[in-house]
C-alpha cells in the first residue's frame, strides 16, 4: 500500500489490478460503492502528490514525468515547471552519468538492478546532499524509472564533525604521546601497552632558578619555552640514537 501511494498516476490508470486492489482498502471503502470513477481518480491523486516521500519519475531519456509535492518542496521548484524538463534541473552534472550508465544496465536486463547513490542536488543557486534510490518499472510495454530521494544534509554534516573531533583527538594524541604508541591506542583500545626494552636511558634535567624565572612571565611564552626545550632534546636523544 506504500509503495502503491508513490506510482504513477499513468500506472494506476493502466493497471487494472492495481485499481482493483487500491479501491479494495478500507480507506477507499465508501468509494468503491458510492464514489464516480472521477472521484475515485481524484482520490488516488491526492495521496500521490500529498506523499511525504519525495518520488520523482522520468523516462529512458531522463525527462520527468512525475514530481510530487515532497519532492518540490525538497527542490524549491515548482512541480509545473519541472515536468517534461531534464534531470540536470535537479542532478548535479557529474551524477547525471552514472543514471545514464544505470538506465542503460536496466533496458538490457530483465530484472532491474539495484541503484542506491548519494548524489548532489541542486535548488536554486545552491547544492545540497541527497542519496537516491531509481527502480525501474515496466507496464503497457513502456519503461518507466522512478527515483526514492532523501535530504541527507543532517548525516552529511553529522560525518564531518565526527571526523573533524577524530582529527583533533588525533592532534592531541600525538603532541602527548610517540606516534607509534598512538597508532597502537588506536588499534588496540583495550590492550595494555607495556613494552620489554632491554636498554634505555633516561634523562634527569634541573632549570636552575625556574621557580622565580616562571614567575615573571606570561604564561603563553613560559609553555612555548618549555615545549623548545623538550623538543630540543627529544631532537638530540634521536640524533644520537638513545
Amino acid at each position: 500500500k506504500y509503495i502503491l501511494a508513490h506510482l504513477p498516476e499513468t500506472t494506476l490508470d493502466s493497471i487494472p489490478v492495481v485499481n482493483k486492489y487500491l479501491f479494495s482498502l478500507e480507506e477507499f471503502a465508501a468509494f468503491s460503492e458510492k464514489s464516480s470513477v472521477k472521484e475515485k481518480e481524484e482520490r488516488i491523486r491526492k495521496i500521490m502528490t500529498t506523499a511525504a516521500t519525495v518520488v520523482i519519475e522520468f523516462d529512458d531519456h531522463m525527462f520527468i514525468n512525475t514530481f510530487n509535492l515532497a519532492a518540490s518542496t525538497m527542490f524549491m521548484m515548482e512541480t509545473e515547471k519541472v515536468l517534461g524538463q531534464n534531470l540536470d534541473l535537479i542532478f548535479d552534472a557529474r551524477n547525471l552519468e552514472e543514471v545514464r550508465e544505470f538506465i542503460a544496465q536496466s533496458l538490457k536486463e530483465k530484472n532491474s538492478p539495484h541503484f542506491i547513490q548519494d548524489f548532489t542536488g541542486l535548488r536554486e543557486d545552491s547544492v545540497f546532499p541527497i542519496r537516491v534510490a531509481i527502480k525501474k518499472i515496466v507496464y503497457n510495454d513502456h519503461v518507466r524509472f522512478v527515483a526514492y530521494i532523501q535530504d541527507i544534509t543532517n548525516e552529511v554534516n553529522t560525518r564531518t564533525l565526527l571526523a573533524k573531533e577524530r582529527n583533533n583527538c588525533q592532534q592531541i594524541l600525538t603532541s602527548m604521546l610517540p606516534e607509534s604508541i598512538v597508532i597502537r591506542l588506536q588499534e588496540h583500545v583495550d590492550d595494555v601497552i607495556a613494552d620489554d626494552v632491554k636498554e634505555v636511558s633516561v634523562l634527569f634535567m634541573d632549570i636552575v632558578s625556574f621557580t622565580s624565572f616562571s614567575s615573571g612571565v606570561d604564561p603563553d611564552t613560559l609553555v612555548k619555552l618549555l615545549n623548545e626545550l623538550f623538543s630540543g632534546f627529544d631532537e638530540a636523544a634521536v640524533d644520537n640514537g638513545v
